[in-house]
């Protein structure tokens, strides 16, 4: 029913909605006014990870965003933006495509250093 949730979440999904400008619209009319859509892991556009993946034919996400792209869409379906960014500097290397790269010298020793800091 229109109004039903107070929040919803969705943790690195958005980029995988076949339309995602129609699953925006279902969830603002599902989302109760003053409800919280928190959505989390949208791929940055210019994230490490997706130029590398690029880069080596991988399989980088299907959509990705800007911070203003990701912005203007969530306004343009009558949400209000109370924060946005990013949080990935460098590739992670966890994914097999990325299997190579743990190999190079220093990229273990550099990784542990990257782990220590969260």
């Amino acid at each position: 029913p229109d109004g039903h949730f107070d929040t919803i979440i969705g943790s690195g999904v958005i980029e995988h909605a076949c339309n995602h400008f129609e699953s925006l619209k279902e969830l603002h009319r599902i989302l109760r006014n003053g409800g919280q859509l928190i959505l989390t892991f949208a791929p940055n556009q210019w994230s490490a990870t997706e130029v590398v993946q690029d880069l080596i034919g991988g399989q980088g996400h299907p959509r990705r965003y800007t911070r203003s792209g990701l912005r203007d869409l969530l306004l343009a379906h009558g949400f209000l933006v109370e924060e946005l960014g990013f949080h990935e500097v460098a590739p992670t290397l966890t994914s097999p495509s990325f299997a190579w790269a743990r190999t190079l010298p220093g990229v273990s020793a550099f990784m542990t250093g990257l782990e220590s800091l969260n």
